[in-house]
């Protein structure tokens, strides 16, 4: 198995990395002196297809393995999917809503400073609302 996953991740640094400059590309492939032909390409891709078509029958274990896994990740994505969406979908007010009340009481309350709440109102809200009302301001003559 960790031959396979160090497979993968070289294949991926592989594909990631930057690619050379069309004259370097030309010029390896000429100091190969090996060209196959478009049709020779074509061919091969082909016969991988129906050989990777084959393996199953050849292998069925290896198969199943892959099966396997392949249903895993796919559930392991669709929960953590389903997950993430009704976190992002949540109208409430937060995990204080999702606790039975015994356990809100108990639970730590996030303190910033636009929530704190001022012990005493002396000196606060001491206006009538006739107060908040602008002075009356006659013509200009």
């Amino acid at each position: 198995m960790r031959i396979l996953r160090a497979a993968f991740f070289l294949s991926v640094i592989a594909v990631l990395a930057p690619s050379p400059p069309e004259s370097e590309v030309e010029k390896a492939l000429a100091e190969s002196k090996i060209v196959p032909a478009d049709f020779e390409l074509l061919a091969a891709a082909g016969n991988t297809v129906s050989d990777l078509g084959q393996f199953c029958l050849r292998q069925p274990e290896v198969c199943l393995t892959a099966n396997y896994m392949a249903a895993r990740i796919e559930a392991k994505a669709k929960y953590s999917a389903r997950l993430l969406y009704e976190w992002a979908s949540d109208t409430s007010t937060g995990e204080m809503a999702r606790l039975p009340a015994a356990d809100q009481a108990e639970a730590d309350q996030l303190t910033t400073g636009s929530t704190v709440k001022i012990a005493s109102s002396e000196g606060r809200g001491t206006l009538k609302p006739e107060d908040r009302l602008p002075d009356w301001r006659g013509q200009k003559i």
